[in-house]
C-alpha cells in the first residue's frame, strides 16, 4: 500500500494530489466576500430587470439567483436503468476468483 494511504485505504493529509493539504482561505478574505454579498445580489437583479442587455444575460442572472435561494434543481438521469450490477475483475484479480 502506497504511503499516501491509511490501514484503511484512505488518503492521508498531505498524500494525496495536494501534498500541503488544502489551501485555506483567510479569515479576512471571506469576511471581505460576505460583506460584498448584498451588492452582488443587487447586481444580479439588476441585470435580470435591464431589458436593455440580451435575454441570454437576463435569463443566466436569473437563474443563478433562483440556484442560490432554492437550491440548483435536480438534474435527470437519461439512459436504460436496471438492477443489473456488473463486476469486471482483470489480471490475477480475475485469476482468484474463478
Amino acid at each position: 500500500m502506497p504511503a499516501s494511504k491509511n490501514g484503511r485505504g484512505r488518503t492521508v493529509k498531505g498524500g494525496g494530489g495536494a501534498p500541503a493539504g488544502k489551501s485555506k482561505i483567510e479569515k479576512e478574505t471571506i469576511e471581505t466576500l460576505k460583506v460584498a454579498t448584498p451588492a452582488a445580489a443587487k447586481l444580479l437583479v439588476e441585470t435580470m430587470n435591464n431589458e436593455n442587455l440580451k435575454i441570454d444575460v437576463r435569463l443566466d442572472a436569473a437563474k443563478n439567483i433562483m440556484d442560490r435561494v432554492y437550491g440548483k434543481s435536480m438534474q435527470p438521469i437519461d439512459g436504460n436503468m436496471d438492477a443489473t450490477i456488473s463486476i469486471v475483475m482483470g489480471g490475477e484479480v480475475g485469476e482468484l476468483a474463478k
